[in-house]
């Protein structure tokens, strides 16, 4: 009874002091905080107030762009906390899209002739449901202090942005479009006089599949009218995913986007799912692709061991998409549409990849943006300290907490986890 009422004596000590810790979240809350003190209490010593989160909720970075002339010009989208610019390799960033339509960004690109123009695609292409969705692409003439809305309203996830070098009036926009319905501005967009009117390519590409869109493209840095890109196929409710179809793939263009070829030699029969891409700069003809695919055998197998079989993983190209190696095996867990990017940034010898299920990932050579990528850290924890407005739309409806969400990947395992 005596620790009874010691209990209830101490309760109105701790409101007071959780009392006081909610006022120490004002405006003082940055200032250095005196140790804690703890009760001797017998009864009531041993608990200790703990961080139970938010932790990094929506800091995640979903696009890096910089000058190749001056790496430390760099531009960051986060997932959906808006885009940031540094002029001083991260030392300060500003926020420059606060006041549009969109804080989910799936990519952004600065124009190397015109550091002005600044292109910012609306809508990360990651396919959680956590993610936001955006409202087509902007562009700034400006260097970002202001946008104008170029249109693609209805592709609702951008997976990529690729600018002409020398004509600033040629962009291509891969739009993997809405996860969560059919149909909208989905799959791979051309304008040639700087925004204002858009074509989608659509020859020998999987245009008229309305659940199929574009997720990767990537440009020969030697050659603007050869390009490669990556179609997925993508259908999510607030507690599944189902990831692939048999109309995605890679396709690659050398005339502009006027005619395309799907690459088959060498990679994965049957449905695909995310597709990462990169070229290497060094020599264009080596092609890098991360490739979710349906054979996904577990780890430490006979069959997962056997590179005769090819399935989801990394493949290698030298000559340009025409035949490609299986080089490195997924090793299986969740999907490898939770890897925001895939394959990134390679040179003639190695890949950066973002997935954690990769086996012996190696780090690939400097290059300017690569560089920006390592200060985009600092736009992370910028993004995530900042007060955040609430996106054009999340994609959380209908999944309350501890429900149950389920990721269904092309090999048809499933991947069960409580959402919190």
């Amino acid at each position: 009874m005596k620790r009874l009422r010691s209990l209830r004596a101490m309760l109105p000590i701790a409101a007071l002091t959780l009392s006081w810790t909610l006022m120490a979240q004002g405006p003082g809350a940055n200032q250095p905080q005196a140790p804690a003190s703890y009760s001797s209490d017998p009864l009531i010593q041993s608990l200790k107030w703990r961080n139970i989160g938010n932790a990094n909720l929506v800091g995640r970075i979903s696009s890096v762009d910089a000058l190749e002339n001056d790496f430390a010009h760099v531009i960051v989208g986060s997932a959906s906390g808006g885009v940031y610019k540094s002029v001083n390799a991260g030392v300060t960033w500003t926020p420059i899209f606060d006041n549009y339509g969109s804080a989910s960004i799936g990519d952004v690109r600065i124009n190397q002739k015109d550091p002005n123009i600044i292109w910012v695609g609306t809508g990360e292409e990651c396919g959680r449901n956590s993610a936001a969705w955006g409202d087509g692409i902007y562009k700034s003439t400006d260097g970002g202090k202001t946008f104008t809305h170029m249109g693609l309203k209805e592709s609702y996830n951008i997976g990529s942005i690729l600018l002409h070098p020398t004509d600033p009036n040629i962009v291509y926009v891969a739009a993997i479009g809405s996860i969560y319905k059919k149909g909208g501005e989905r799959g791979f967009f051309k304008t040639i006089d700087g925004g204002k009117t858009w074509t989608e390519l659509s020859n020998n590409l999987p245009a008229n599949d309305e659940w199929t869109g574009a997720i990767e493209a990537r440009m020969d840095p030697t050659n603007p009218n050869v390009i490669y890109v990556g179609f997925w196929e993508r259908k999510r409710t607030a507690w599944n995913l189902d990831s692939g179809g048999p109309n995605g793939g890679i396709f690659k263009t050398t005339d502009g986007g006027k005619t395309f070829k799907k690459l088959t030699k060498g990679l994965p029969t049957g449905k695909t799912g995310k597709i990462g891409l990169a070229i290497a700069r060094s020599n264009p003809k080596v092609v890098m692709a991360h490739v979710e695919a349906e054979f996904q055998p577990a780890p430490n197998t006979p069959d997962f061991n056997d590179m005769t079989k090819i399935g989801a993983g990394i493949y290698r190209s030298e000559d340009g998409g025409e035949t490609w190696t299986f080089v490195n095996r997924y090793t299986g867990g969740r999907s490898t549409t939770t890897t925001s990017r895939s394959a990134r940034s390679t040179t003639r010898r190695r890949i950066t990849t973002t997935s954690p299920s990769i086996a012996r990932p190696t780090v690939g050579r400097r290059s300017p943006r690569r560089a920006a990528a390592v200060v985009a850290v600092a736009a992370a924890e910028a993004a995530a300290s900042r007060p955040r407005r609430r996106p054009a739309a999340a994609c959380t409806a209908g999944t309350p907490s501890g429900s149950i969400r389920t990721t269904r990947n092309v090999s048809g395992s499933a991947a069960t986890a409580a959402w919190r």
